[in-house]
């Protein structure tokens, strides 16, 4: 009898150990779970800036597109403008001079 009690007495202090390496382990998963979802929160703020600043960055250039498409537009009425004006002026100038 008293042999199965100290064997019971081991097994009990075997599970009493068991159970404060489980809770040790647990508190250093749990700490290593905070630590990451605050690198993941970190990672998600970083992502939306760099999202943000891509929008931006495209919408600065779609400004930048549009005008020199508009420059580009008006230089090719300014050239066909003074086109037309050059070769105008050479026919009165060749009505007004003989």
């Amino acid at each position: 009898m008293s042999s199965q009690l100290n064997e019971l007495r081991l097994q009990l202090e075997r599970l009493d150990y068991d159970n404060k390496e489980g809770v040790i382990a647990m508190d250093i998963l749990k700490e290593q779970n905070a630590d990451l979802t605050n690198d993941i929160e970190e990672l998600r703020k970083t992502l939306a800036e760099l999202r943000a600043a891509q929008k931006e960055g495209a919408s600065a250039d779609d400004k930048e597109k549009r005008k020199a498409e508009k420059m580009a537009l008006m230089m090719a009425k300014f050239d066909t403008v003074s086109v037309s004006l050059v070769s105008e002026t050479a026919r009165i100038r060749s009505l007004v001079i003989p």
